[in-house]
């Protein structure tokens, strides 16, 4: 065999800005022999994210250019300006392109029994989107979550299978009938999960992964010459390609040093807030973000759930008054406070500002020519409609990358035009139906390869001799 001083380059080049097997694809470097079977990506993972009071519809909605109620529609959410978004949703303006804004849904499946309980019920059902046994707080789901479901798909059987986090008062994950899996509620004691041998101590050798890490600093200097005379070789398409990667590259160098999850080192410790500082709240928020995001960084797991438990009036300014009995039960029609709904939409809009700091983290994580993001589908959910304890209209946007199959940039709406379910409660007498949330969840799983045809129970009766068919992915959903 002959000795190939270009091959030898062209592979130093490869390694050194992290383009190996799986990663960055240049056909033209391919020998002509060889196809592209077998190639895989990276992880894909998945976060739901559960807030608390359900939200304040009319806050929240969107109507650019005034498109209708009674109507199925969607929108192209990269085509609005910022005076176009509503005031709970503006935040996540900037992932317009890598969202989804999912409008007209409701709960049907929790409507039979009595959903008016929906502190209890409403975190069951969100995932499940079915039925459960027992009242008030011993409510239990009678079937598995979909985040089980997908874990069942995707995790390794090595690592974590899913991590349960947050302070929410009722569990939402459920790893088989009846079983409700425990949530860690303090982010010190999820590091001790993480990270069960501790900080490296100070004056301790190098772990391989610093010692990698100091080498990648100056990376794109070391490679400067084989990077020069491979360019001309490529096809224009791939010098695109690998001209974007080196850019990116680039700007890694500047904050890798101090990017401790790209290294897989455990990082501090978090302190546990005390309940008397008035930002424990969003501190506690943040803590949870980024032990998440190294956990899915070092693939530690692929799936996560993360609830929100009532924030107090401290974290989003409110003034004095029960945020419960004040201004969630108080904002809502026939009779809304003014001031309960301008707080509950300051509520709202500082959820939207925690879900936009977590999707920050995971695009800050470089990951196979792109971010973390990419591979990544964070779903914000809530425990029910509005504060009122209704399930409808039921709020759901989904925020991820390109490598989760679903038809991102978009707001999609559903006419609330369905029949009434069997057995609905006070709240909910003669109202007509959305679009069953639970098909989106259904879409969700067939997103992660699941081959499925429903998420939960497959129908509900509805008062006037109809069905309502809970069954297939939701239309307009799946890429």
């Amino acid at each position: 065999m002959t000795h190939d001083p270009t091959f030898l380059s062209r592979r130093r080049l490869l390694k050194a800005l992290g383009l190996g097997a799986g990663s960055l694809f240049l056909p033209s470097l391919l020998p002509r022999s060889h196809g592209n079977d077998g190639l895989t990506g990276p992880a894909r993972r998945i976060l739901f994210v559960m807030t608390y009071h359900g939200t304040v519809y009319d806050s929240w909605r969107m109507r650019p250019g005034g498109l209708p109620e009674d109507q199925a529609w969607e929108s192209d959410l990269t085509a609005l300006d910022q005076s176009q978004w509503s005031p709970i949703l503006a935040p996540l303006g900037p992932f317009a392109d890598r969202m989804m804004v999912l409008d007209g849904l409701d709960q049907v499946t929790a409507k039979p029994q009595g959903g008016g309980i929906g502190h209890f019920v409403g975190p069951i059902n969100a995932m499940t989107g079915g039925i459960w046994t027992g009242e008030g707080p011993d409510a239990r789901a009678t079937m598995p979550s979909l985040d089980q479901m997908i874990a069942d798909q995707i995790a390794r059987p090595d690592h974590f299978r899913s991590l349960e986090v947050g302070t929410g008062n009722h569990p939402i994950s459920y790893a088989s009938p009846g079983q409700a899996l425990p949530r860690e509620t303090r982010a010190d004691h999820l590091w001790d999960r993480l990270f069960p041998e501790g900080e490296q101590t100070p004056g301790a050798p190098p772990t391989i992964a610093s010692r990698l890490q100091d080498q990648q600093q100056s990376v794109l200097d070391q490679v400067a010459g084989e990077y020069e005379a491979l360019r001309p070789r490529l096809s224009a398409e791939d010098r695109h390609k690998l001209d974007l990667h080196r850019d990116m590259v680039r700007d890694l160098e500047q904050q890798v040093g101090g990017f401790a999850n790209i290294d897989c080192s455990a990082p501090s410790r978090p302190d546990n807030p005390s309940h008397q500082d008035p930002d424990a709240y969003n501190e506690r928020f943040s803590q949870f973000a980024q032990l998440l995001t190294v956990a899915f960084a070092c693939d530690m797991t692929r799936v996560a759930t993360y609830t929100l438990g009532q924030m107090p009036n401290s974290a989003f300014g409110a003034p004095p008054g029960d945020v419960h009995q004040d201004f969630a039960h108080q904002c809502d029609p026939p009779s809304p406070s003014a001031l309960a709904v301008e707080q509950m939409t300051n509520y709202n809009r500082h959820h939207a500002e925690h879900v936009l700091e977590l999707v920050e983290l995971l695009d800050a994580v470089p990951e196979e020519g792109g971010t973390m993001l990419d591979n990544t589908l964070v779903v914000w959910l809530n425990e029910m409609a509005n504060g009122s304890h209704r399930q409808d209209p039921y709020p759901m946007v989904l925020v991820g990358g390109r490598n989760i199959p679903l038809r991102w940039g978009r707001y999609v709406r559903w006419p609330v035009d369905g029949p009434t379910p069997m057995g609905s409660n006070h709240f909910n007498s003669q109202r007509p139906s959305g679009f069953p949330q639970n098909r989106v969840l259904t879409a969700i799983a067939r997103a992660f390869d699941l081959d499925v045809d429903v998420v939960g129970i497959d129908a509900v009766a509805a008062e006037d001799g109809s069905t309502i068919d809970c069954r297939g992915p939701a239309d307009r959903v799946l890429a």
